[in-house]
């Protein structure tokens, strides 16, 4: 969930608690609250992000943070949840309009539920921990200013 905003100075403590309640803390306790079904089939949490996590920007800065920690909580957690067989990793998504670095399109939801479902199948069993920009290489050469519009370095 990302409200945008002017700037940090026009963030709410309202604003702020409703991003990191649905974001952070959400995903937070629903992992714990799965805990002992995770237990028994040796599951897999797949947690969706966005490449907000590891990208500025002043209009979305609330929804970044959280995004960034739900990154942190991924690592954390499976330091955690590792001895227990429990594999957690995060998909850092990306739908916007500037297209694929190659390609110059948008992604499709298909291509990024194509990841989640790798994530949470048997062929993943040696990843964890990982979070997996399916992005198109947009934040290896750009940088998503305030607007939402790639500009280049």
């Amino acid at each position: 969930m990302g409200l945008q905003t002017e700037s940090f100075m026009s963030e709410s403590e309202e604003s702020y608690d409703v991003v990191f309640n649905s974001n952070l803390k959400a995903p937070f306790f629903l992992v714990q609250e799965a805990i002992p079904e995770l237990e028994k089939t040796k599951g897999k949490v797949v947690i969706i992000s966005s490449i907000g996590s590891s990208t500025a920007s002043s209009k979305f800065i609330v929804d970044n943070i959280s995004k960034a920690g739900l990154d942190h909580m991924t690592r954390c957690l499976v330091l955690d949840l590792g001895p227990k067989s429990i594999r957690i990793n995060t998909v850092n998504a990306f739908m916007g309009k500037q297209g694929i670095l190659l390609e110059r399109r948008s992604s499709s939801s298909r291509e990024q539920t194509n990841v989640v479902a790798f994530l949470a199948s048997e062929d993943s069993n040696f990843v964890t921990g990982q979070c997996v920009k399916v992005d198109g290489g947009v934040t290896l050469t750009r940088v998503v200013t305030t607007l939402g519009s790639p500009t280049k370095k």
